[in-house]
């Protein structure tokens, strides 16, 4: 047979070759198209303000907050992938536990649609106890991450129920003031500290200007 003939017939066999290889399914080449979509995914990674960062098999526990007040963590969302992280921001949901009533987890702040490579934003989330006892829910965050399409990280508090007496304040002068209170019932938790807080706007807490008495009793 002619060289050239025998090459054009080689050629041509070898290109059905590859027509019916790509007509099958092929599980080498849908292992290297999973292999290339993990290399180029973005990654969602969490963290607390402090940079602890969080895992789904961590829990974010709030520790104890009073009955009717509330307390606020923010986490930082970062893509630490390689190409943009596309968050399901309308469709993050706060599931209640069995037994914590709804609505005792709240997201105040979300995070943003979309996160360029090596960029963060922020997620706020606050735990407002309206009962004592453990309190729990689930956090899920979807995104385009592969290999975590949806990011659940479980939550816990504690609503601690102290009753707490005031008395008006009295006396009231340009730099001082008289104003009292006692706590009747410390709720099963013993008080570490009690004090008087104070701010020159309206609703003081804890976390603006703060003065502490370390006396037991009444203030």
């Amino acid at each position: 047979m002619n060289p050239l003939k025998k090459m054009i017939k080689t050629l041509v066999v070898l290109l059905l070759a590859l027509l019916v290889l790509n007509a099958c399914e092929n599980p080498l080449l849908d292992e290297i198209e999973i292999l290339r979509t993990r290399a180029y995914s973005p990654k969602l990674v969490l963290a607390l303000a402090d940079g602890t960062s969080l895992t789904p098999d961590d829990t974010l526990d709030y520790g104890t907050v009073s009955v009717g007040s509330f307390f606020d963590i923010s986490i930082t969302v970062k893509n630490s992938g390689n190409s943009s992280l596309t968050l399901g921001a309308e469709s993050i949901l706060l599931t209640m536990g069995n037994t914590t009533e709804d609505n005792t987890f709240t997201l105040i702040t979300s995070p943003a649609a979309d996160i360029p490579v090596g960029e963060t934003s922020t997620l706020t989330l606050r735990f407002s106890p309206v009962s004592e006892g453990v309190k729990s829910a689930a956090l899920s965050i979807p995104s385009n991450d592969f290999n975590k399409p949806v990011f659940t990280l479980p939550i816990t508090g504690t609503g601690w129920k102290a009753v707490l007496s005031t008395t008006g304040v009295t006396n009231i002068e340009m730099t001082t003031a008289t104003g009292g209170g006692n706590i009747t019932d410390d709720g099963g938790i013993p008080i570490t500290e009690r004090g008087i807080c104070w701010a020159e706007t309206i609703n003081p807490t804890d976390r603006k200007s703060t003065r502490l008495n370390s006396s037991h009793g009444k203030l």
